[in-house]
């Protein structure tokens, strides 16, 4: 559980961009290059075929596929369907809630504060109860 103190420190702010930006970045072009530089398969003099460096590629492929396909969803499902703004998918889901009851007392008390506040710049649309 992440606390205020924790939350609010220059750590937390750059690990945030590490794990929002640089990160997704970096696979991105490590990907992106790995393709440009392909060259086909070989061992000694013998050169795989064809279809052994396709099955690779899509084996490739298939790392990245999963958040592809689940970043077009949100947007595609929030944007279009529920016709929220689209800054509203970088906002967290204040519905979501600890198992325990202590807990969920800690997370109301460390995020009512800022719930509210974005409430008030039309952010978010989400109904969210303090309990």
């Amino acid at each position: 559980m992440l606390g205020c103190q924790l939350t609010q420190s220059k750590y937390f702010a750059f690990w945030k961009i590490m794990w929002a930006y640089v990160s997704p970045l970096v696979l991105f072009l490590v990907c992106l290059f790995s393709w440009i530089n392909f060259k086909s398969l070989m061992l000694n003099d013998y050169v795989f075929p064809v279809w052994s460096n396709i099955v690779g590629n899509l084996l490739s492929l298939s790392t990245l596929s999963g958040a592809v396909i689940w970043s077009i969803f949100s947007v595609m499902k929030t944007v279009i369907i529920e016709k929220k703004p689209f800054k509203s998918l970088f906002v967290p889901d204040m519905g979501w809630k600890p198992l325990k009851k202590e807990h969920c007392i800690l997370v109301n008390e460390l995020h009512e504060k800022e719930f509210r506040q974005k409430l008030n710049e039309g952010i978010t649309n989400q109904v969210f109860t303090f309990k």
